[in-house]
């Protein structure tokens, strides 16, 4: 079995891919339990990595799977809302209206009736279907007497409140409900629309009789009122809760609560036992694998923890918690690679998590020290040389890595490197050995670029640009000695000529990354970027939809493809994307600005200034924004914002004779609105 087929990937250059891949082999093979498989996967990596410094085009294998390119967008832009139906009163037919109501009434009883139907989105649209037909008698009569129905049988899915609430449109009539209910009804109701996302679920609850709706309504009140003392840290629910277990019903939440409401009390064994349950009963679910971890992890049982989080992410493995627990683990174990890979992944998943971030300065400071010691023993040893300078870069220590790094580099003599390629693999070897070196695989397998490749990135972080950029052309020119393909450094080479705005040179190095892996996103988005300046503006789209297609987590891909969405004012399609960047970077004022823009041109004139007024709430001096905003005001005669818009740009530094119209524009609009008040 090569080493590809032992990480499950298939032959790659891409560093991120083999860890991850080894990240996700580290969950079937546990040191404790699997010490020879463990140590073969550990080998794997390392000939994966060695390997993959070498692999040419020819040896890189497309995935024959089919990777769909077009735009995504947002799901709640794309499909058809309920039509809103207002609340009115009209005259009309008296008995046929009656007959109508009057058979929708007995369709919505008998659908709630049954638990199992209640909780079918689908049965609910088919119960109302027709309703565009109605006449506006039972339109209103339907708005009304559902409103009060939910507000009494209130025990349904968030997605059917919220499918009622945009049929009925009963947010936007709180006057017309003022004058049929009491405000204190309405607005429970209201309360309950806007928990319902945070609600317990209704899905997997399996009662022996659904129909019996006493049972059904009195068990999911109890369960509720349980869901409250767990909130709350409150332990006097035992008489609760032995009336909750005479219910005939299977139910996930309810295992979960009980969990939750005995580790609150401090009963560990009660808690246990109900983690056991979890486990056992709902083992497609994460929540029992995941406190089970958690429990032993507290009691220092990191090895059966270690299993527990496998098994989360054996059905999540984008499990942030179970990765940083099982990180964790292997932390206490005093695996420091294993855990410092897990890590890594987790921030991947979460980039801001202050905890994962901190445990690998700590990991990488170890990995230091250590490396530090081997050297004393070890003086030649290339790992150590190479595991110090990345603990370095990891850790923000740019200077101490330059300083290292220089210092390690003057050492390489080029008649040294001449003569030691020379020998290599000779009979030579054996009198150079005794000559100059006690080991000479250790300097054979010294690889010199790799070197220079971190050189690059710590100038680089320490703004050292030319010094940076002779540092990764030095290692693509060694790495090429060496025989190896110099692909990071090709690939950060080309990320600094962007950078740098030389985008014709990051261009050529792409098109040659691309070559050698053609499945990285991070190569596809750096070239849409690059095309993108250059005015490609096709071929960027269809590069950024690769590196979307390959990995579609990172919202930077989709501020780039709004970007190019908008050029070719694909608005709608851009505003899609630009909801992804602003749910992860919601302070992004460039996300906002073009936000903005999208909405202008959508005929959204309202949400387009708040989305520009954003754009300027979080970058004062971005005039652009406050510019648009204020011609968007103008144009819609809206004096309100056409005077905040205007301080906004002129505080932001803009000229006034830039705006001079415009300020003629609010002084006619200001005095239309003094004219009215007269």
């Amino acid at each position: 079995m090569s080493c590809w087929e032992r990480i499950g990937i298939s032959p790659t250059v891409d560093k991120m891919l083999i860890k991850r891949a080894y990240a996700k082999q580290l969950r079937l093979h546990h040191p404790e339990d699997d010490p020879e498989g463990f140590k073969t996967l550990r080998a794997a990596l390392e000939d994966a990595l060695a390997q993959a410094k070498c692999l040419s085009v020819g040896e890189v294998f497309i995935s024959s799977q089919e990777i769909d390119l077009t735009p995504t967008v947002e799901k709640s832009m794309e499909q058809d809302e309920p039509q809103q139906e207002p609340i009115t009163v009209n005259e009309l037919d008296f008995d046929e209206s009656k007959r109508i109501f009057e058979q929708l009434q007995r369709k919505i009883i008998e659908l709630y009736g049954h638990f199992d139907s209640r909780v079918q989105l689908s049965l609910w649209k088919l119960a109302l279907d027709g309703g565009e037909q109605w006449n506006i008698e039972v339109k209103q009569n339907t708005a009304f007497w559902l409103f009060n129905f939910i507000g009494h049988y209130p025990f349904i899915p968030e997605n059917i409140f919220n499918y009622l609430e945009k049929r009925f449109s009963w947010y936007d009539n709180y006057l017309a409900l003022k004058r049929e209910f009491s405000e204190e009804f309405i607005d429970s109701v209201f309360d309950r629309f806007s928990r319902a996302k945070w609600s317990l679920s209704y899905q997997g609850v399996d009662f022996s009789d659904p129909s019996l709706i006493n049972d059904v309504e009195s068990y999911l009140s109890k369960r509720e009122h349980l869901e409250y003392l767990v909130l709350n840290k409150q332990g006097n629910g035992d008489e609760l809760i032995t009336e909750l277990n005479k219910f005939c019903v299977q139910d996930f939440e309810l295992d979960r609560l009980l969990f939750l409401y005995y580790q609150n009390l401090q009963s560990p064994s009660q808690a246990s036992a109900y983690c056991k349950k979890l486990v056992v009963e709902h083992p497609n679910r994460v929540e029992g694998y995941l406190n089970k971890g958690n429990i032993d992890y507290r009691q220092k049982r990191f090895s059966e923890a270690a299993h527990s989080y496998k098994a989360v992410l054996a059905l999540d493995e984008s499990h942030g918690i179970a990765l940083k627990g099982l990180a964790g683990c292997y932390l206490e174990l005093n695996d420091l690679f294993s855990a410092k890979c897990l890590y890594e992944q987790a921030l991947l998943q979460v980039p801001f998590d202050v905890e994962a971030r901190i445990q690998l300065i700590q990991i990488n400071q170890k990995l230091i020290k250590h490396s530090f010691d081997l050297l004393v023993e070890q003086p030649n040893s290339a790992k150590a040389h190479k595991q110090i300078a990345e603990g370095y870069l990891e850790i923000g220590a740019y200077t101490e890595c330059i300083e290292f790094l220089e210092g390690i580099i003057d050492k390489t003599k080029p008649i040294f490197e001449n003569t030691s390629r020379l020998v290599k693999g000779s009979i030579f070897s054996v009198l150079f050995r005794w000559l100059f070196v006690s080991d000479i695989e250790q300097v054979f397998n010294y690889r010199n670029s790799e070197l220079h490749h971190m050189l690059g990135l710590a100038y680089e972080a320490t703004k050292q640009a030319e010094k940076a950029e002779v540092a990764y052309m030095t290692a693509l020119m060694k790495a090429e000695d060496e025989g190896t393909n110099g692909y990071d450094s090709l690939v950060q080479l080309a990320d600094f000529y962007i950078e740098h705005k030389e985008y014709e040179e990051a261009l050529s190095l792409l098109k040659k990354a691309c070559m050698l892996t053609p499945d990285s996103a991070r190569v596809f988005a750096l070239l849409a970027d690059a095309q993108r300046y250059l005015e490609m503006q096709e071929e960027a789209l269809n590069s950024i939809n690769r590196a979307i297609a390959l990995d579609d987590r990172p919202w930077i891909y989709y501020s780039i493809r709004s970007i190019l969405l908008i050029s070719a004012q694909s608005y709608k399609a851009a505003a899609g994307d630009l909801n992804k960047v602003l749910q992860a970077a919601p302070n992004f004022s460039g996300a906002l600005y073009r936000q903005g823009v999208c909405h202008r041109h959508l005929g959204l004139y309202k949400e387009a200034m708040a989305f520009f007024k954003s754009a300027v709430d979080y970058n004062t001096g971005f005039r652009t924004s406050a510019l648009e905003w204020l011609k968007l005001a103008c144009e819609v005669s809206d004096l309100d914002n056409a005077e905040l818009a205007m301080s906004a740009f002129l505080n932001a530094d803009g000229a006034l004779e830039t705006v001079a119209d415009y300020k003629l524009e609010i002084e006619k609009m200001s005095n239309q609105r003094s004219d009215t008040h007269e």
